[in-house]
């Protein structure tokens, strides 16, 4: 059936040079030689598109060299990216009932307490409310302070003022294996960056994935290695259900045969086709779970919970966003070791449990309970 495809459009393409020859299209789509002499023959022409891919730099070669070279130099356009279209920061305040700022927000989420009466609004400008409440936990510390300041919403890369994205320091495929604990206050590694540098930023990303993915044992998903797989065999009798359904009576009774049997050979449990079997296959499941698969951020953070601990994690990713980006305009009292600091403070005021600080991974910290004593840094 494919051979006579084949041969039906070789035909068909040589009708068609043969139509427009008169219009020089012919020479214009032939090559030349190193003679310089013009080979029209069809299979000449042909040749030079087998079994080319559809995106090869041999389709490339028809066109203008003008034009080639644009689209080799072209420029990204980054208009196409979906930005913020508001600020990232409002710059609200929060308050404790005594007054002491606790932090800045967005307005969303100040209305929120003043709208559910948790909290009253004593200040318009920058807009502030005072929560009715003692909070769980007050920001101490030079890690807290830095969730009271005011924060300007420009690139941290290069200071631009509009078309902005949020870049997350530490990637979201890591965080989200964090445990509660280390997710609280993640906000210090969401920063802001204009398309350009975000789109830089991202692909300088991958090289340190690539080696987290070798040191922890950790693979990156690719063709090979995915959450789901396909079971083609399903999949072919799928198609062969549904075609059957469809067009049974259209189909020669050969090739109905054959089709039949596909579906039989699958399930050996028939003898013979009849519509709930071949509606039974046309609405099977044909992708499966691979028992195999271990998301790649899930491994990465198992190997840093056993070895030392997720601050470390953290500190690979924002030492390489520091180096790699060279940030100007970090808010202030952004630091490497932003995490690390605050669970030392929370250990020191006795917010830390042993199963916390097991979860983490800073198991060496354990010790430290009973006394409070800040553990030296590593």
């Amino acid at each position: 059936m494919l051979q006579q495809m084949l041969m039906f459009a070789i035909k068909i393409f040589g009708n068609l040079v043969n139509n427009y020859n008169n219009n020089n299209i012919w020479q214009f789509i032939s090559r030349k030689t190193k003679n310089n002499s013009i080979k029209n023959t069809l299979d000449e022409l042909c040749k030079q598109y087998t079994d080319v891919a559809f995106k090869s730099s041999k389709v490339n070669q028809q066109i203008d060299s003008v034009q080639a070279k644009r689209v080799r130099n072209k420029v990204i356009k980054y208009d196409s990216i979906p930005v913020r279209k508001k600020p990232l920061y409002h710059n609200c305040y929060l308050q404790a009932p005594d007054g002491d700022v606790l932090c800045t927000c967005d307005s969303k989420k100040a209305m929120w307490y003043a709208e559910r009466q948790l909290g009253d609004v004593v200040c318009e400008e920058p807009f502030t409310v005072r929560l009715r409440f003692e909070p769980s936990g007050r920001a101490s510390g030079v890690s807290g302070e830095y969730y009271r300041l005011v924060k300007q919403n420009v690139c941290v890369v290069c200071g631009a003022t509009e078309s902005f994205l949020r870049k997350n320091v530490v990637p979201k495929e890591y965080r989200k294996f964090f445990p509660d604990v280390m997710k609280d206050h993640s906000c210090h590694d969401v920063v802001l960056m204009c398309a350009s540098c975000h789109c830089r930023s991202n692909a300088s990303d991958q090289a340190v994935r690539q080696q987290l993915a070798r040191d922890c044992g950790a693979p990156l998903a690719d063709a090979h290695y995915t959450r789901l797989t396909t079971n083609y065999v399903a999949r072919k009798v799928l198609r062969t259900a549904n075609t059957l359904l469809k067009m049974a009576e259209k189909i020669p009774e050969n090739r109905r045969k054959e089709l039949e049997n596909i579906v039989l050979a699958y399930f050996e449990d028939h003898t013979e086709v009849t519509p709930e079997l071949l509606q039974k296959a046309a609405t099977m499941e044909t992708t499966v779970e691979n028992e195999e698969y271990e998301a790649h951020g899930s491994r990465v953070v198992e190997w840093f919970v056993r070895g030392g601990g997720l601050p470390r994690l953290e500190l690979v990713w924002r030492q390489h966003f520091l180096g790699a980006m060279r940030p100007r305009h970090l808010p202030p009292l952004w630091s490497e070791r932003h995490n690390e600091d605050r669970l030392r403070e929370r250990l020191q005021e006795g917010r830390l449990t042993e199963v916390e600080l097991k979860s983490i991974g800073l198991t060496s910290w354990i010790d430290k309970l009973k006394d409070r004593q800040i553990p030296v840094k590593t």
